[in-house]
């Protein structure tokens, strides 16, 4: 990441504020110069508040960025442009404060554009999305980013003198070792439940051998006895279990099939029986039902005879409805003659009176057309009636306004003369105001440092306290820990190791008989029992444990100890050397009660600025007031004449010189006009409709005319065929043909009933005669006698399957119950020979082996060496070859190998870090730190390392480190990294000759490149 353009907006003393920093094209390294507190550590803050929300160190929060001297109703923004690999970004963030007049704060905004085509893209526009967008196109989080990009003040040593469980979290973020962590926990839960997985597989396989069927055989429940834990007889023993099943199965089955075959028999005659009993109870059955049916023959003759005469008088039948129905039929259309007679007759009476009323209304057509020439010369008038009356109306009040006006135009332009002539040459005093401003600011800086000397010297006697408080601590811990080791002393190391080889004895135990020989002790074996008590040799294993993790944790503490009493003493001896005033509390009264007077002063400036300004204000509304009175004017004059000529044009073109009257003159013609037209239209529309009934009325008498003549001709021709069938069939009378059409509705009764009896007849005959050639000279059977003995045989033959089905699911659950059994002895033996390979793995990975390192603490040794190569390259060449970094060898338990020692040359021994001086502390900081940076660069091919800011520590070099430092620097600017650099070291600027100067007027800061 290199940073292209920074833009700040109310970003402490950034008011408005743009950097450009492709300015310095070629000049990689460049200075950033300024006052103290002018905000050069600020352009820190911004740059990584743009990129993660936060300051450039954790003890700074970020709403401490915002500017004090910002308004209150705009936010602090940061616009930062930075180029990543060959692509170009822009990050837009705003912070969140409490706009003025409000209660709570304002959301924060985000907004991520990337370069496309010459125009910027938006990505992200949601701050958690943004978030994590920006630190998935860096690859590195905000702690990294501050490890890696900018050191911060308070920050840049944080990395050397941090304890190995500060470096393993800050490395663990780095390299996301993490991962190894998981694996090491992983396998150490494995291995618990591999044990846990034996024990309750053998519990499985003595239930499942418990369960097994032994048929109520002595030798197989002799072998019922065996203890699960003897494996391979369990095994051996099977074969016995299935050869003695299926020779019970076999002798089972014999049976079974020799009684189903009697069954069989019994069950054959059994059913022959029941069929000839049925076919001789039935032929009884249907000679019965056909002797009943045969007494019907002669009712049956009878309803024949009838049935002839129905079918003959049918076509009769048909012709006698046919003239009954032309009869209704004329009857109907006289009638229909006589109504449409009449109805012609109302409409020709209808028409005459509408021709009546129609040479009434033309005699008043002479009074409608002058209404109608009054509405037609008077429409304009009447349909914008509402401005003639508005004009009407607003005549008085417009003129009176216009006064009013007027009046209030000579008050105003009088007034503001008398105000000129007091306050004409009155102005508000700025300058002073600034000057007091600054006097305020410089006497509170004052105050600031005085305080800090007080604080300081009261921090001297503080820190003279705590070393007296470290030296008891530091006796105490020596010895706690002379205790501990002598309690370990008494602990027998050799007889826990067996506590490892538990699975392996117990797999030892499942092979071993009484009578034995033991190979490990050599004993005779009694009893397969435990020889040693495993739960007390954990116990004691666990006891050791918390000696040795006591005694660590102790030689950790006294460790701290030791590196705080150094760095304190370090400190309390440099605070020595400075010099403090004996009056620190006399000045601090003095400033304080001149502070007070200034303020006051400011305060008086400030009030009378307000009240010249307040009439300032004043003067400039009168003279607004005064113009808009002038517009106002001209306005009434204009509206008055535009009154006028409406009202004139109004009487002029109506006659009326009221606007109600001309409104109900108007209304009165429009509604006589209308009434007169639409009765005209009703008449004619009525004319129209009484022609129109007439002709239809006309058509319809026409049509039922020529109906009634043709059905009178239909109706005498059905008469002559009537009178012609009746004599050929025989019939006398009509009567006589209604005698035989009252049978009409029993035709298909007795059709039905004709038919059936045949059938039945038939059908009976034929059952019989089948039945008697099937019977033939057979005898009636005894079926309860057969039945009997069909029931005892299938008794039998139930009792004989039950037992067999029996044995067999006890064959099958043995089967089921042997696989399981063979199952469980096969993982069993596999996972007692796996487990002890898993135990150890787990048991080293944990950090119980000679280092004292986990996994992951072992990676995070590997690449906190590949550091150490990478900064010894620089720290030896800053240091004239007398320092290397080294990792201290020293074992301890949790996060060891992780502390970082300094080998000094000149008295070839290793020293603790916290000896080397100030300058030398920063040379080994500086080196570290571009170690660390090159390594990730190396290991992460996703995070690209193109700009590193450095703030602070060369104060503390001599000449000529601070030349070799500064080489370090200029050999990084050759491998096209930027590198700004902040300090108040002179000789700095005369190296390097490109300068971001800061500068600052007390209230406000810019930046300029100085090349």
């Amino acid at each position: 990441m290199k940073p292209l353009n920074l833009h700040l907006q109310n970003v402490g003393p950034f008011m408005e504020e743009t950097i450009d920093f492709t300015q310095l094209k070629n000049n990689e390294l460049f200075l950033i110069s300024g006052k103290t507190g002018s905000g050069k550590s600020m352009l820190f803050d911004a740059i990584v508040f743009a990129l993660y929300g936060k300051a450039s160190t954790s003890s700074r929060k970020e709403t401490a960025l915002r500017s004090h001297f910002a308004d209150g109703k705009s936010p602090m923004e940061v616009e930062l442009v930075f180029q990543l690999k060959d692509k170009q970004f822009k990050v837009v963030r705003q912070g969140a404060f409490i706009k003025e007049g409000n209660k709570n704060p304002t959301n924060p905004n985000l907004s991520v554009y990337e370069l496309e085509d010459g125009k910027y893209e938006l990505r992200e526009s949601k701050v958690t999305a943004g978030n994590n967008y920006i630190e998935g196109l860096l690859g590195v989080d905000i702690e990294q980013f501050r490890q890696l990009f900018i050191l911060p003040q308070g920050e840049f040593k944080k990395f050397l003198f941090s304890k190995s469980s500060a470096k393993q979290e800050i490395l663990r973020t780095l390299f996301n070792t993490n991962r190894f962590e998981t694996l090491q926990q992983m396998l150490v839960n494995q291995n618990k439940e591999e044990k846990k997985k034996i024990e309750a597989r053998h519990q499985q396989i003595e239930q499942l051998w418990n369960k097994a069927e032994d048929f109520d055989d002595e030798s197989l429940q002799a072998y019922k006895t065996l203890p699960s834990i003897q494996t391979e007889k369990l095994l051996d023993a099977i074969p016995d279990f299935e050869r003695i099943g299926k020779d019970i199965y076999k002798h089972l089955e014999k049976e079974k099939t020799q009684q189903e075959e009697v069954k069989h028999k019994a069950e054959t005659a059994y059913r022959d029986a029941e069929d000839l009993n049925q076919k001789i109870n039935d032929r009884k059955t249907l000679t019965d039902e056909l002797e009943a049916l045969e007494k019907h023959a002669s009712e049956i003759k009878i309803l024949e005879t009838k049935l002839k005469k129905i079918r003959e008088v049918r076509p009769l039948h048909q012709i006698i409805e046919n003239i009954s129905a032309h009869s209704k039929k004329l009857d109907e259309l006289n009638v229909k003659c006589e109504k449409i007679e009449h109805n012609i007759q109302q409409y020709q009476a209808s028409l005459q009176k509408i021709t009546d009323e129609q040479a009434a209304l033309s005699e008043a057509e002479d009074d409608i057309e002058a209404k109608r020439k009054f509405i037609n010369e008077t429409q304009y008038f009447y349909q914008n009636i509402k401005q003639y009356q508005i004009a009407y109306d607003s005549k008085n009040q417009v003129h009176e306004d216009y006064n009013q006006s007027k009046k209030d135009l000579n008050d105003n332009e009088q007034l503001l003369d008398e105000m000129k002539a007091v306050h004409q040459n009155e102005r508000p005093d700025y300058e002073r105001l600034h000057q007091l401003t600054q006097q305020l600011f410089d006497l509170k800086q004052e105050i600031k440092d005085t305080k800090e000397a007080i604080e300081k010297k009261e921090e001297y006697d503080q820190r003279v306290k705590k070393l007296k408080a470290l030296e008891q601590e530091m006796t105490q811990n020596m010895r706690k820990s002379n205790e501990i080791q002598e309690a370990i002393s008494q602990f027998n190391t050799n007889q826990l190791e067996f506590d490892n080889q538990e699975a392996m004895i117990k797999k030892l135990q499942s092979m071993l008989q009484p009578g034995d020989q033991c190979p490990i002790c050599g004993n005779t074996i009694d009893s397969p029992s435990d020889h040693l008590d495993f739960e007390q040799l954990k116990a004691q294993k666990e006891k050791l444990n918390d000696l040795n993790e006591n005694k660590e944790a102790i030689r950790a503490a006294y460790s701290k100890l030791e590196a705080e009493y150094s760095m304190l003493k370090n400190e309390t001896d440099k605070f020595e050397h400075q010099e403090v005033p004996e009056n620190n509390e006399q000045i601090l009264a003095d400033l304080k009660e001149k502070y007070e007077k200034t303020e006051a002063d400011k305060k008086h400036q400030e009030k009378r600025n307000k009240e010249i300004e307040k009439k300032q204000t004043q003067i400039q509304e009168i003279k607004e007031k005064i113009q808009n009175l002038q517009l106002a004017l001209t306005q009434k004059k204009a509206e008055s004449e535009k009154i006028n000529r409406l009202i004139e044009a109004f009487e002029n073109g109506t006659t009326f010189n009221k606007i109600n009257d001309f409104i109900k003159g108007f209304s009165e013609k429009e509604e006589a006009v209308k009434a007169h037209q639409t009765k005209i239209e009703a008449l004619k529309q009525q004319e129209t409709e009484a022609k129109q009934n007439i002709a239809v009325e006309q058509t319809k008498f026409k049509s039922a005319q020529d109906n009634r003549k043709e059905t009178q001709k239909e109706k005498t021709n059905l008469e002559q065929q009537s009178q012609s069938e009746m004599q050929n069939i025989g019939i006398q009378s009509t009567d006589e043909v209604q005698e035989i059409l009252d049978l009409m509705p029993e035709k298909e009764q007795i059709e039905e009933r004709i038919k059936s009896y045949h059938e039945k007849q038939n059908n009976l005959s034929h059952k019989i005669a089948e039945l008697k050639a099937l019977i033939g000279n057979q005898e009636k059977p005894d079926l309860e006698k057969l039945f009997k003995n069909l029931e005892l045989q299938k008794t039998e033959l139930e009792e004989k399957s039950k037992r067999l089905n029996e044995h067999e699911f006890k064959m099958q659950l043995n089967t089921s119950n042997f696989k399981e059994i063979k199952e469980h002895i096969d993982v069993l033996e596999k996972e007692l020979s796996e487990q002890q390979e898993i135990f150890d793995l787990a048991e080293v990975l944990s950090g119980k082996n000679i280092q004292k390192l986990t996994l992951e603490n072992y990676v995070l040794v590997y690449y906190l060496e590949m550091i150490l190569e990478f900064a010894n390259k620089r720290f030896m060449k800053m240091t004239n070859n007398r320092y290397i970094l080294k990792r201290s060898d020293v074992v301890t338990q949790g996060y060891s190998g992780l502390e970082i020692v300094v080998f000094d040359s000149h008295s070839n021994k290793t020293r603790h870090i916290s000896t080397l001086s100030g300058g030398e502390s920063f040379q080994a900081s500086l080196a570290l730190a571009l170690g660390l940076s090159e390594v990730v660069q190396q290991e992460s091919g996703g995070i690209t390392l193109e700009s590193m800011f450095i703030d602070e520590g060369f104060g503390t070099l001599d000449q000529e480190t601070l030349e070799t430092a500064l080489d370090t620097l200029l050999n990084i600017k050759s491998t096209g990294r930027m590198v700004g650099i902040i300090s108040h070291v002179s000789e700095l600027k005369q190296r390097i000759p490109t300068i971001l100067e800061v500068k600052t007027d007390a209230y406000q800061s810019t930046t300029q490149f100085k090349f």
